[in-house]
């Protein structure tokens, strides 16, 4: 995954694990089908210490309900450009996002 911040000029690279088959999730049988019966953070590991060492500025985070209300605010004319691999983008997307993965750009 790439950071990019366009008021810095700065792009950042995240590291993102490749696809387990056997994940709950993504995997070839998921069995997690609804996301509001697990905890987010421990799926993700967000509460490890590698990403807790990731401190972004306040100015460059965004919180889910922001991001709702970003997404609800925008004109049909102005899609979000996912940068991500098409195999990310397939997991989950934006609805209404475009794919453009970063090495094709």
């Amino acid at each position: 995954m790439v950071i990019f911040d366009a008021l810095e000029m700065r792009f950042r690279n995240v590291k993102l694990r490749g696809r387990k088959p056997d994940c709950a999730a993504c995997g070839d049988s998921p069995s997690l089908l609804d996301v509001s019966t697990f905890d987010y953070n421990d799926f993700c590991q967000t509460n490890c210490d590698k990403i807790g060492q990731i401190k972004l500025p306040k100015e460059n985070t965004i919180s889910i309900e922001e991001f709702q209300k970003h997404i609800q605010a925008k004109p049909n004319g102005t899609p979000i450009v996912d940068v991500r691999p098409a195999v990310h983008f397939r997991i989950t997307h934006v609805p209404g996002s475009i794919n453009m993965p970063w090495k094709q750009i």
